[in-house]
């Protein structure tokens, strides 16, 4: 059996599917559902915005410490 199954990201409201020939003049069924799993999704920019985590880490840890401890671990490396 062929199938399709493509895992996109929404931006527009309309979604256009490439087709193979085999699909040609037969009865298609179309389901479309919200993905379940999101790393199955495809980001078709496929670019981060690391703005977006601004803040987002609370470690207690100020910015000299946090210095210090990325020149202990890139010792380690040598």
């Amino acid at each position: 059996m062929d199938a399709i199954r493509r895992i996109v990201t929404a931006k527009e409201i309309i979604l256009q599917v490439l087709l193979p020939e085999s699909f040609r003049n037969k009865q298609l069924e179309v389901i479309i559902l919200p993905a379940q799993n999101t790393q199955d999704v495809i980001n078709e920019t496929k670019q981060f915005d690391f703005s977006e985590l601004y803040g987002k880490l609370n470690s207690g840890m100020t910015i000299e410490s946090i210095d210090e401890k990325i020149k202990q671990m890139r010792s380690e490396w040598d």
